[in-house]
């Protein structure tokens, strides 16, 4: 990441900023972006509330920095994340994990960030372990994303964090799968929309949602849809399926032929079997 170019105020004296009012008022840094290297570069375990503070502030202006090489800065922006959620195996578990949480969400709440910056936000959202203080508003927010235009890419990643924070709550699952079939039936959402509720059907095998899967096959143009729809059909799909799968036109793509190859196989042998019993992953 190029950190060489001079930067905004990076000042932790901010609404947004989700550490204790007494902490943010105490410090004020005006940090150029080689400050954010040299903090990233430690050890995250041994950080301090002020050089948390300053990668707080980085997140929420990461693109004024250079907005001309958007791969370098969201590299940078996933650094920070990283470091931030490592920052929770210190002492102060608790105290961390609430300020993470609350960074967190915030951050994903925020339609004011480049689109990109959001995704990697709730794809470390989905993925840091909260604690039961901290579930109901990591739903909200996730929920608020869910809810976002669906020609827009942020609604399947939301999903997906969705349904890992909300495996323990029953409304929220069932509006997860209720929202999943929306996008996944919905010609006018976002491809990766689409192609995020395909991987999570087949994490969960969900095999009410075949239909629609093969109805998109049968119009959907996208390399990624199709390789991930086939993908999917293999994990939910059973012998129908595969005779389905059997009847569709030449693949006219590398990629897309050998989703459909390795669908077939893996039908295939999973008819072959006897029933109940489980076959080895590809």
């Amino acid at each position: 990441m190029d950190l060489s170019s001079s930067a905004g105020d990076l000042s932790p004296n901010d609404p947004s900023d989700p550490l204790d009012p007494d902490v943010a008022q105490a410090i004020h840094i005006c940090a150029a972006p080689p400050l954010i290297a040299g903090i990233l570069a430690t050890d995250p375990t041994e950080s301090t509330p002020e050089s948390r503070a300053v990668v707080w502030a980085f997140l929420r202006q990461a693109w004024n920095y250079d907005a001309a090489t958007e791969g370098d800065w969201l590299l940078g922006v996933d650094e920070a994340l990283s470091w931030l959620r490592r920052s929770v195996d210190r002492g102060d578990r608790k105290k961390v994990s609430e300020e993470l949480s609350t960074g967190l969400t915030r951050l994903a709440a925020n339609s004011s960030l480049p689109e990109s910056e959001r995704e990697l936000v709730i794809r470390h959202l989905g993925a840091f372990y909260l604690d039961d203080q901290s579930d109901f508003e990591t739903l909200r927010v996730l929920s608020g994303v869910l809810q976002e235009d669906l020609r827009r890419p942020l609604c399947g990643v939301a999903l997906q964090a969705l349904a890992r924070a909300a495996t323990d709550h029953a409304p929220w699952w069932s509006m997860v799968r209720h929202r999943a079939l929306t996008i996944a039936a919905n010609p006018a959402a976002h491809v990766r929309n689409r192609v995020a509720v395909f991987e999570l059907v087949a994490s969960k095998c969900w095999t009410e949602f075949e239909p629609v899967i093969c109805e998109r096959l049968c119009i959907a143009q996208r390399v990624s849809e199709r390789v991930v729809a086939f993908q999917t059909l293999s994990k939910i799909g059973d012998d129908s399926t595969r005779r389905w799968i059997e009847t569709l036109p030449v693949e006219k793509d590398a990629m897309s032929a050998a989703a459909r190859e390795v669908a077939l196989k893996r039908l295939r042998r999973e008819s072959a079997l006897p029933s109940g019993a489980e076959s080895n992953p590809d």
